[in-house]
């Protein structure tokens, strides 16, 4: 059904899966096999949900695979946990290396599509950032 969506809407192939199964899957696996406790959130949920990190809930936010693209509010979130004494590991590489702002809400949720800034190379459309860095 995923393929289907995805074809329907002329969607990248790749839309979607921001490498899950290559890698915060295979790492959940192996975090709860060595006994670790994980609670899984998606960046979307650090947008909509910006309490989600509030202090002392979680002492490490911790992200694993590809994870380039978030909207101001997602690290937002994060740099709210981190000023408030909480700690973040990334474990990749171009880790919120583009600012999105995500458009067209959808019947499904108020998603939609995103857009990237700055002259990404991702399929997606590019428009001008909502905030600049200074």
């Amino acid at each position: 059904s995923h393929v289907g969506y995805l074809t329907l809407n002329h969607l990248s192939p790749w839309a979607g899966s921001a490498g899950w199964p290559d890698w915060e899957q295979p790492f959940i696996a192996w975090a709860e096999r060595q006994g670790y406790a994980v609670d899984v959130c998606t960046n979307a949920d650090l947008e909509e949900h910006p309490g989600l990190l509030a202090p002392g809930t979680y002492p490490l936010v911790l992200s694993v695979g590809h994870d380039e693209y978030w909207s101001s509010a997602m690290r937002d979130t994060v740099e709210a946990h981190i000023a408030a004494g909480g700690n973040a590991a990334f474990l990749s590489g171009n880790t919120s290396f583009w600012q999105v702002r995500h458009e067209d809400p959808t019947p499904e949720g108020p998603w939609g599509r995103w857009s990237a800034t700055r002259g990404s190379s991702s399929p997606t459309r590019c428009t001008a950032p909502t905030a600049s860095a200074s």
